[in-house]
Parts: C-alpha cells; sequence; structure tokens
C-alpha cells in the first residue's frame, strides 16, 4: 500500500479502494465518501498520513452514482445502501480485530501456563492496538453480546472484551494515555490468575466448598505476585489485584473500600462484570444488555464507583450498543449508537415494522420522543425468533 497525506483528504471525496489507518485498520470502503469528521479526527489525533492501494478522486469508484428522481428509485435508496456497506466493512473489520485479540490472549497465556513466558512489552504494545482500535471503530466494537466464541476458553474471551471496554471508557474519561496503556494491559492479563484454577470452579453454578472459594478469591493475589515476577508495571499489577474489591468494602481479597481502591481497578471491575454478565455460560444463556445495567445500578455506590458506572452507560447507552429493542409503535429495531444528551435515548436502526415485516431500507431514528422512544428490550429468545 502507499501512503495518502491527510491534508490531500477533502469532504466528499472518494478513494478507489479501501483507505487504511495504517497496515492493518481500515477506516472507509471505497463507496463511501470522506467526511470532515474523519478529517478533524485524524488531525487531532495526531496522523498525517493514512494508506490504500487507491487512489483520490471527486467521484465514486467505479461508476457508483446516486439513484436519481425517476430512475428506478425515490433518491432515498443510495444512502441507506451506502450506509450499510460501510456499516457491513466495519463490523467484519472488527470482528476480525477480535478474533485476533482473542488469539493473541490464548497464546498469551498458554505460554505462561506451559513455558513461564510473559513479555511486558508485548503485552504493552497490544494493548495500544486495542486503544486504537476502540478509537477508529466504536460503536461498533462495544457490541461484544455478539462476540461470544463456544470453542475458546470462557477466560480467554472474556479477557479480550474487558480490555477492549476498558479501552473505551478510559479513552471516554480522558485518561493519559501510559496510563490508559497500563489498564488495558491489566485487563488482557487479569484472569491470569484464575487460569490455573481447574475450569469448574468458574465455569459452574454449583455451590463451591470453603476450600474451592479460597482458591477463587486468591487468584487476585496470584496474579500480582505473577505479574510482578515478570516486571510489570507496579499500576498494572495493583489493577488486577483490586479489581474484585466493592466501594463499600465487602470484596477481596483486601477487603478495601472507596479511593483506597485504584481508578483502574475500578474501571476494569465494572467493565469486568459488564462483560462476564453478557456473555453466554454453561450454566446460563447471556443476560441481555439493558438488564445487566439495571441490575449493576442496584449496586452504585456498593459495589461499583458510580461516577465510572454512570460513564459506562453514556458509552453503550441504557440500552447498550448492540441490543434489539421495542419501540413505542411496535417497530423493532437495532440500537447502534449511544446518545451523548441521554443514556435513554440511543439511536436505532429500525428493521422491522409493528407487523414485524422486515424493512427493505431501514431506518436510522432518534428515541427521545414519540412513538419512537423504547418500550423495552426484546429476550433473547424474542431476538431469536424474529432474526430466524
Amino acid at each position: 500500500m502507499k501512503q495518502i497525506p491527510v491534508k490531500d483528504l477533502k469532504p466528499d471525496s472518494y478513494c478507489s479502494d479501501d483507505l487504511y489507518l495504517d497496515e492493518e485498520y481500515i477506516l472507509l470502503p471505497p463507496e463511501v465518501p470522506v467526511s470532515s469528521e474523519l478529517i478533524n479526527r485524524l488531525v487531532r489525533w495526531g496522523f498525517l498520513t493514512v494508506w490504500s492501494n487507491g487512489s483520490l478522486s471527486d467521484n465514486p469508484p467505479g461508476g457508483i452514482l446516486p439513484v436519481e428522481e425517476g430512475e428506478g428509485g425515490t433518491g432515498q435508496e443510495a444512502p441507506s445502501l451506502v450506509v450499510d456497506a460501510a456499516e457491513q466493512k466495519t463490523l467484519q473489520a472488527v470482528r476480525e480485530f477480535f478474533s485476533d485479540l482473542v488469539t493473541f490472549c490464548e497464546k498469551t497465556y498458554s505460554a505462561f501456563l506451559n513455558n513461564q513466558r510473559l513479555n511486558p512489552g508485548t503485552v504493552a504494545d497490544k494493548a495500544k492496538e486495542v486503544i486504537t482500535a476502540v478509537r477508529l471503530h466504536q460503536p461498533f466494537i462495544f457490541r461484544i453480546q455478539e462476540m461470544d466464541d463456544p470453542r475458546r476458553n470462557y477466560l480467554i474471551v472474556h479477557s479480550a472484551k474487558t480490555a477492549i471496554l476498558a479501552a473505551g471508557l478510559g479513552l471516554r474519561l480522558q485518561i493519559p494515555q501510559f496510563k490508559l496503556v497500563d489498564l488495558v494491559t491489566a485487563a488482557l492479563l487479569h484472569e491470569i490468575g484464575m487460569i490455573r484454577l481447574p475450569p469448574q470452579l468458574y465455569l459452574s453454578n454449583r455451590v463451591l466448598t470453603p476450600e474451592e472459594k479460597r482458591a477463587i478469591t486468591a487468584h487476585p493475589v496470584i496474579a500480582y505476585k505473577t505479574l510482578r515476577s515478570f516486571g510489570f508495571p507496579i499500576p498494572v499489577c495493583l489493577a488486577v489485584l483490586e479489581h474484585h474489591e466493592h466501594m463499600d468494602g465487602s470484596g477481596y481479597p483486601r477487603g478495601l473500600k472507596g479511593d483506597q481502591i485504584s481508578v483502574a481497578a475500578r474501571i476494569m471491575g465494572i467493565c469486568s462484570t459488564y462483560a462476564a454478565l453478557t456473555a453466554e455460560r454453561p450454566y446460563r444463556p447471556p443476560a441481555e444488555g439493558h438488564t445487566s445495567l439495571l441490575d449493576m445500578m442496584k449496586r452504585a455506590g456498593k459495589w461499583y464507583d458510580e461516577m465510572l458506572l454512570r460513564s459506562l452507560i453514556f458509552m453503550l447507552s441504557l440500552y447498550p450498543i448492540g441490543s434489539y429493542v421495542m419501540l413505542q409503535s411496535g417497530a423493532k429495531g437495532l440500537v447502534v449508537e449511544s446518545n451523548p444528551e441521554n443514556p435513554r435515548c440511543p439511536v436505532v436502526k429500525i428493521l422491522f415494522d409493528d407487523r414485524g415485516h422486515r424493512l427493505k431500507d431501514p431506518i436510522l431514528v432518534r428515541t427521545d420522543e414519540g412513538i419512537n422512544t423504547i418500550r423495552r428490550a426484546l429476550t433473547q429468545k424474542e431476538v431469536e425468533e424474529l432474526l430466524g
């Protein structure tokens, strides 16, 4: 691929091939025009060049033209097709990134278990990749409920999900880059102490024996000692040690309270809990995102830092990105974007009308007024029947 200076990008111009941030992360497919917002983001993030095998042009590639009035359409079809094409391209990039991230976690944990190897620099580099991917691909990358992989160890997939959520929350809170890298590094490795335990301890819903409970509550200490022995930064080790502590002192392993718990650990605790609640387990189906957040809000200020939990809700919305909902009109759709002004009213893509008929051209709506307000979240069974 060749480099293209960001200063050469113009609003409403096109690239004849996929446009990349670097040799891995896709920014735009060829059918989607460059926007002023994208240019401003690249400048704000300090990127001077982008990459592509194509070239810039004022016209769409391959003769793609908007549908004109009176020529097979109403003039409204082309935009929705372009949006869907861009969305599918981004979702595919997100899925590939997540699969690669899970593979990285799998290899990292295996290297520790089999060869007693952990490389702080390698994990920190991967943390930086996660941060970049979240910057580029939000809100799509927050659709973690779609990313379960039953073929992989639950702890491995869980660590990858937690890292993505922690990166997003850290970016939202404008945590300095070096602290953000430590936070995501800790999230990637926060189950390193649990991975040595028999899977039946963390994959079962049965009552644990006192000895098994001690093993579970000791895993943060084991992880802390492990990471310290490999030379990981103290903030990383402390975040892993403290991510099961609660604001009211009821957590473990040390019963810390409030500000005694590091901010990174508080963020990880919230992100890890949400990722766990919304994941499928052998003994239960995944909890719906809206229900999970409501359950967590019941413990705001007790288990979880209330400000940080509210920040997560504003990031995902109270009906999290990727959730299916029913509107007051009876129409059903997918939450695709949070509303920075009101987490109760995200942007929804209406996919089915009030009679259950799939729309040829999905409609994007704000859900803050009238018939477009959200009535409720759909259950997992309802979603399966709807998409059936």
